[in-house]
């Protein structure tokens, strides 16, 4: 207000009822039903979409409140956030020659089932010694989404993926993997159960239940099947996004194939390695982004804590099966404009730290398991989203040569990697914008321990740094976004599979040690 003004000539408003139209269709002639839920709300519809009393708990206004614009801009964005409403209004209508406001909020549906389907491609040209010849992949992803699950605005997502690797080194089978998996949520629009003692901006958080089945067969080594089940709460408050999963569950079993078998005959200490068992963990992150306009940046942090408590429970399959660790990672993205183009800065820092359990009986010398990360929840590194010079999972660890030709996958403890990229316009071609990028690529990964002997130079020394830094530089081109989250070509993020066309990279690798020509 300006300075002077009579604040006596002023009127306090305050929230008189609110009328909601969840399948409104601007159709005057449609019978409609209402249904008084209280003093403050009442439901006006024709098509019967949604349950009456799922509504009220994404409103912030309340009879005999006065109005605060906050609480009505939060409104709006609540119900444009549901994917189940394709479009959400609301209207303020002071009743005349009183104090009192009432509230019409007019909601339109969405389509109720969304189907996607997505095929991808990459493929990696390599001339590091010892793995020479070409690979491609081959990945496709179906979604089913249901908006508006059991008539209360939740979302079901089925996803089914199935992808695979050709590889034409010598040697190798032209099927060097296929994984195949399928995958269910339930994203509830509210916490549950409800909790009466939260305050009312946890209003803004949802519940996901997850379920996903996953099968990986690596050609002559192993199968891997994986089950995991989750139960997680997503909260968004301004420019930060918090999740946890509690609890997080998943179980894995390997079935070695007779050349896994071989290797480990050959040196027993790769059993250790190739591992299977129960994890059952909380994970808790938070993601954080702002900026400018020129300037955007975001910054994830994550933890894992898995079988701290659980393995305090007496139980032989808990003793024999369990995993427990501790993970935390944290990555940095800096993306800084330049006039139409884009300066990507990627930085990832995460270190799994495993805590070994006593499964000896009283013998000597005692027996441990989880001295080791289980390798599936071991970091990795190559391929498109990350180390682009290398295959899927072909660096590493550290600068170790060891089994490099025999083992199908690389893994460690910890993992470095930052990512410098310049992205531009090229042409536009069907509605599409291709787009350039030139990028390097530093990082690798380690174990925290020397793997007693098993693979020299693997684990993590500063004065060996030099000889571990692995460094990839390229060019790609190929479509850019088309309205999804997903970068162009050479992306430095890491992102969900099949959200935009993949582009064809090529990238030329160099390897600071000894066995580098």
């Amino acid at each position: 207000m300006k300075p002077g003004y009579d604040s006596a000539k002023l009127t306090k408003f305050y929230v008189g009822r609110v009328y909601i139209y969840p399948d409104f269709s601007g159709d005057s002639l449609t019978k409609k039903d209402t249904v008084v839920l209280d003093p403050t709300y009442t439901v006006v519809q024709s098509q019967h979409l949604f349950k009456p009393k799922i509504l009220p708990q994404n409103i912030y206004l309340r009879t005999g409140q006065v109005y605060n614009q906050n609480r009505y801009i939060r409104t709006v964005d609540r119900f444009n956030s549901n994917v189940a409403w394709r479009l959400a209004t609301v209207e303020q209508k002071p009743r005349p020659g009183t104090d009192t406001v009432d509230f019409i909020v007019r909601l339109v549906p969405a389509k109720k089932y969304l189907f996607v389907a997505n095929l991808e491609a990459s493929r990696n040209q390599n001339s590091i010694l010892f793995y020479l010849g070409n690979l491609l992949g081959i990945g496709v992803n179906v979604t089913l989404q249901n908006r508006n699950f059991g008539r209360a605005a939740a979302q079901t997502n089925t996803i089914l993926r199935y992808g695979t690797e050709l590889s034409i080194s010598k040697g190798t089978p032209l099927v060097s993997l296929i994984q195949a998996g399928v995958g269910y949520n339930i994203v509830f629009p509210k916490i549950i159960p409800h909790f009466s003692f939260l305050p009312e901006r946890f209003r803004d958080a949802s519940t996901v239940l997850s379920f996903n089945a996953t099968n990986t067969q690596r050609a002559n080594f192993y199968n891997l099947i994986t089950f995991n089940t989750s139960w997680s709460y997503l909260l968004q408050r301004r420019n930060k996004l918090y999740a946890i999963k509690l609890p997080n569950i998943e179980y894995s079993f390997l079935d070695a194939k007779q050349q896994l078998k071989d290797l480990i005959a050959l040196n027993p200490g790769l059993k250790n390695l190739f591992n299977d068992g129960l994890i059952v963990s909380g994970i808790g992150s938070i993601t954080v982004t702002g900026g400018t306009k020129k300037n955007l940046n975001s910054l994830k942090a994550n933890l894992e804590l898995s079988g701290l408590l659980v393995s305090l429970i007496p139980s032989d399959f808990i003793k024999n099966n369990l995993y427990r660790y501790i993970k935390p990672d944290v990555e940095l993205k800096r993306i800084t404009k330049i006039g139409k183009n884009d300066l990507v800065l990627r930085t990832f820092i995460g270190v799994g730290i495993p805590i070994k359990i006593d499964t000896s009986t009283g013998q000597n010398p005692p027996s441990y398991r989880s001295e080791y990360l289980p390798f599936f929840k071991a970091y990795s590194a190559g391929g498109p989203n990350s180390m682009r010079g290398w295959g899927l999972r072909r660096l590493g660890p550290g600068h170790s040569l060891n089994y490099f030709a025999q083992f199908p996958d690389r893994f460690g403890d910890i993992q470095f990697e930052t990512n410098l990229e310049y992205r531009f316009n090229m042409f536009r071609l069907f509605g599409f914008w291709f787009r350039g990028a030139v990028f390097t690529d530093v990082g690798n990964i380690w174990f925290r321990n020397d793997i007693n002997g098993l693979l020299p130079g693997a684990d993590l020394r500063f004065d060996k740094l030099y000889k571990d830094i692995a460094i990839a530089s390229g060019a790609g081109v190929g479509p850019g976004c088309c309205g999804c989250r997903r970068p162009g070509p050479g992306s430095t993020g890491r992102t969900s599979p099949g959200r935009c066309a993949s582009s064809s990279r090529a990238a030329v690798s160099r390897r600071r040690s000894s066995w580098c020509p």
